[in-house]
């Protein structure tokens, strides 16, 4: 088992525009949802390749994991009328809900 990166930039920052906002997450949401459903020609998926977290958990550093990447908790949490703001607050924490570190 060999640990590999995958950097995903979801918007081009260089106009200086916020990427805490529903669209891109919206996006890294539909991204990590297709990656976590990929197989292998041998029949194996993500959960069967990834560096371990603990029984059952794959460690996945991503700005998903405020959501326990889960692409539901995140629809439900920004459903308010103003999802960017949601967004942009739950950034604040120094920690995601899991206790890793940001």
């Amino acid at each position: 088992n060999r640990p590999f990166s995958l950097v995903v930039s979801l918007q081009d920052d260089s106009s200086g525009e916020n990427i805490f906002v529903d669209q891109a997450f919206s996006e890294l949401f539909d991204l990590h949802d297709a990656i976590l459903s990929l197989q292998t020609s041998n029949g194996n998926g993500f959960e069967d390749l990834c560096v371990s977290a603990g029984p059952g958990v794959c460690l996945i550093d991503s700005p998903t994991a405020f959501w326990a990447g889960n692409s539901t908790l995140y629809e439900i949490d920004t459903a308010g009328p103003n999802p960017d703001d949601l967004i942009a607050s739950t950034f604040v924490s120094p920690t995601y809900p899991n206790g890793f570190d940001v």
